[in-house]
């Protein structure tokens, strides 16, 4: 009887490293890919809340003071602005909402008093805001993200003043 012996090839042992480590390989930029794409997902994500949320806050102010002509587009201590004006007593009081140093910031002042544009509450980061009337009773609002894309709305103020 004639036993058989096998022989080893070197290639038995290669080919399987080989396959692993193709695969690891090929594991790795995988991972590293949807890593990348995570990141532009929420860089993104990021730049939308933001414009979104600051846009909505601005909005969302306007609409809740739309009442006797109190809202308007101007200009405050060099900012382009929405002014609200309103009148508790005999005291007339303005909210600026403005854009200062990559902030969208908010002062609630009497009329009459000294204020500056540093004075205000800092609501959160924004970049470039714009505030523009458009037309009598039409508001541009726009602000840019990081990406430089601008987005904006159109906000309509529909009460108009009456006099006293």
């Amino acid at each position: 009887m004639e036993f058989q012996i096998k022989r080893r090839h070197i290639i038995d042992v290669v080919f399987p490293i080989a396959l692993f480590f193709v695969f690891a390989v090929c594991a790795l930029m995988v991972i590293q890919l949807a890593a990348n794409v995570y990141d532009d997902i929420t860089v993104i994500a990021e730049d939308n809340y933001n414009t979104g949320t600051a846009l909505s806050y601005v909005s969302e102010k306007i609409r809740q003071n739309d009442e006797n002509g109190s809202v308007s587009a101007g200009s405050f201590d060099g900012c382009e602005c929405i002014i609200i004006t309103q009148k508790y007593g005999e005291q007339e009081y303005c909210t600026y909402i403005y854009e200062r140093d990559n902030s969208l910031c908010e002062l609630f002042a009497r009329k009459d008093a000294e204020v500056s544009a540093d004075d205000g509450t800092q609501i959160m980061e924004v970049s470039d805001l714009r505030i523009e009337q458009i037309e009598e009773g039409l508001i541009y609002v726009s602000c840019t993200d990081s990406s430089g894309d601008e987005t904006g709305t159109v906000v309509s103020v529909t009460s108009s003043r009456i006099s006293d």
